[in-house]
This record gives C-alpha cells, sequence and structure tokens, in this order.
C-alpha cells in the first residue's frame, strides 16, 4: 500500500500553506500537502531547501528545522541518516552543496519520511 507521502504526491511531507501553494500544492490532507505529481512535489522541497532561510542552515540545523522535536521528531537521528546516506558533514551548510549533493540529500530526507510508492 503506497505511503502517506506517496498518495499526496509530496515525497518530504511539506505542510500545506503558502509556501506549497505558491510551488503548486493543490490541496491537503491533514497539515500536509498535495500536489499533482511526485516530481512537482519533489520540486518543491527542493526549493525549499536550496531557499535563503535552510541555504544558510548546517545539515544538522536544517533537519532540526525541517523535523522538530516539537513534532514528535528525532531531529538527531534523522540527520545522521541523512550525513551516512549522503556523505555530507552534519556541520556543512546547505548552500554549499552542489545541485546534485542538495538531490541527494532531500532524496535521504524522502528516504526517511517513509516514502513508499
Amino acid at each position: 500500500m503506497p505511503s502517506r507521502s506517496a498518495r499526496n504526491k509530496n515525497p518530504g511531507n511539506l505542510a500545506y500553506g503558502q509556501f506549497s501553494q505558491a510551488q503548486g500544492a493543490t490541496g491537503q490532507d491533514g497539515h500536509l500537502a498535495i500536489f499533482k505529481t511526485s516530481a512537482q512535489g519533489f520540486r518543491a522541497m527542493m526549493t525549499l531547501l536550496s531557499g535563503s532561510i535552510y541555504g544558510a542552515l548546517s545539515l544538522k540545523d536544517a533537519i532540526a528545522r525541517y523535523a522538530p522535536s516539537s513534532d514528535n521528531n528525532q531531529p538527531e537521528v534523522y540527520a545522521n541518516f541523512v550525513s551516512e546516506q549522503t556523505d555530507v558533514a552534519l556541520e556543512t551548510h546547505l548552500n554549499q552543496l552542489s545541485c546534485p549533493q542538495l538531490a541527494g540529500v532531500a532524496w535521504a530526507m524522502v528516504m526517511f519520511e517513509g516514502w513508499q510508492p
């Protein structure tokens, strides 16, 4: 059975709001955005991660912002998983990554988020 993120075509489980709407979200499933295609959802995630807010953060801090412990996440476990999958050090700022490296980070995040087509 496809995961919620796959059903919503939202690989990164982005929240529904102004940002996701500007990226083409067509609706919401609870607090999560729904996109027309998975590619559109992934592109929205890449836009978020490469933007000025996340780009200025280290991988560790970006994950803590993206999946805060206040939302019952384990940001340290999440960040370590992404770092191990990508060979990107936790202290590396996202704006220091090449596009392929950032895509690798995003894909590792998608895996951690539980993407199951």
